[in-house]
């Protein structure tokens, strides 16, 4: 049977990732941050961020919460590692699950974003090679498949397989991994639960908010692993994040500088702008390989725009609209966070001048 919801989330509040990480990782405070080198791949120097309720690598991009951190670094599937976690965390491991309720009216209420969590949580068990309960799991389909305005949004393969051995046939064709099926299963999921999500605030006006006293790295940072977040659950939305970090950054950037840019301008133009004034243009440069790199990033930065406007929510969906998955928006936000990183620690290593124009 299925994990509730409401008990992930205690797990991971009792749980801070610097405890759970802290346990295998030696850690070590800097500023505001909590860091080490990173289990996941070989580093001298450390680039693996650890937060209270997540990880990111900066280096190789590993990145989860502390039930992701023992699945990988234990070796356990989904449902072991939470059993893990509750034992050390001393809470009893349910033996239930909640079923769906009527409203006092008699009338089923409409299905939540938890619920269609729970359901996912359910078929990653079972993909996994965990038991789980048929009747359960047949319960929960006729929940989603019987609301006219979801059953659209369900993945093909849960209106098709009526019941587990079908599933179990279809999750094993062409899918013989677990993280493979994690995967497409995570996928598949993910215009149903980014409707039922659609009442969560969207976290690009924290971005589009930020101050030029926030522009350093630690903060662009952190921006960065938030986008992150919302790769799985909300990949259009991660998208929109990835492009409003770049540009936001871009703009701050400039106004620092005195440089005059219209407020509605492009990506593109704008690092454009930036990349002139901090000497990062590849016009600027006679050597071939850097010439070639800062091309390269010009490069980058046009096509974030063009994933952006093609698969992002910025400028609506149209009729029959691309849905990006969550490895276009792992990329995205990623060449994002890295592009607005390398912009800030230029920008804040450029040579200062004073009043006068002597260079201090």
């Amino acid at each position: 049977m299925a994990i509730p919801p409401e008990f992930l989330e205690e797990l991971k509040a009792r749980l801070p990732a610097t405890e759970v990480v802290g346990r295998r990782v030696k850690l070590i405070r800097s500023g505001r941050d909590t860091k080490g080198c990173c289990p996941f791949h070989k580093e001298k120097t450390p680039s693996f961020h650890v937060y209270d309720d997540h990880y990111h690598c900066f280096g190789c991009g590993a990145h989860g919460s502390v039930i992701d951190f023992v699945m990988e670094t234990e070796g356990l599937e989904f449902r072991e590692a939470v059993q893990r976690l509750a034992d050390s965390a001393g809470i009893s491991f349910p033996s239930d699950e909640k079923t769906i309720l009527p409203d006092v009216d008699g009338a089923q209420r409409n299905p939540s974003a938890d619920e269609a969590e729970a359901l996912l949580d359910m078929l990653i068990a079972y993909a996994t090679g965990n038991s789980i309960d048929e009747d359960d799991f047949k319960t929960k389909r006729k929940t989603f498949l019987s609301d006219s305005k979801l059953r659209g949004l369900c993945p093909e393969f849960l209106v098709n397989c009526r019941n587990l051995s079908l599933f179990w046939s279809h999750i094993k064709k062409g899918r013989p991994t677990y993280a493979e099926r994690r995967a497409y299963l995570g996928d598949e999921f993910a215009p149903l639960l980014n409707y039922l999500e659609l009442k969560v605030s969207d976290s690009h006006l924290d971005v589009a908010s930020l101050t030029l006293e926030q522009l350093n790295q630690t903060h662009v940072m952190d921006l960065w692993a938030k986008a992150l977040d919302r790769k799985t659950h909300d990949p259009e939305g991660a998208i929109t994040v990835a492009r409003t970090l770049l540009e936001t950054t871009c703009k701050l950037i400039l106004d620092d500088l005195g440089v005059a840019h219209q407020r509605n301008e492009e990506l593109p133009k704008l690092y454009h702008l930036v990349a002139e004034e901090l000497n990062l243009a590849p016009s600027q440069h006679t050597e071939k390989t850097f010439k070639s790199i800062l091309g390269g990033c010009q490069t980058i930065v046009n096509s974030l725009g063009t994933i952006r406007n093609k698969l992002g929510d910025a400028h609506g969906v149209g009729r029959s609209p691309a849905r990006p998955k969550s490895r276009h928006a792992h990329l995205a936000v990623n060449l994002s966070g890295a592009m607005a990183v390398y912009l800030v620690e230029t920008w804040a290593d450029r040579p200062k001048s004073d009043t006068n124009g002597i260079v201090i």
